[in-house]
């Protein structure tokens, strides 16, 4: 499991900070991604490389 916190202005690009399941936080740049969807496929992919 792990969380998304997404806050700021959709009109510039912002770190989203993410808190992986073992506790780790890293921070994705919004710009870096086309969509939602984007952004949760490369959380999965940061998860499995924990796992």
């Amino acid at each position: 499991m792990f969380f998304l916190t997404l806050c700021c202005s959709a009109a510039n690009a912002h770190p989203v900070k993410v808190t992986l399941s073992n506790g780790q936080v890293v921070y994705l740049e919004s710009d870096n991604y086309q969509s939602a969807a984007d952004m949760i496929a490369d959380v999965m992919r940061l998860e499995s490389q924990i796992h």
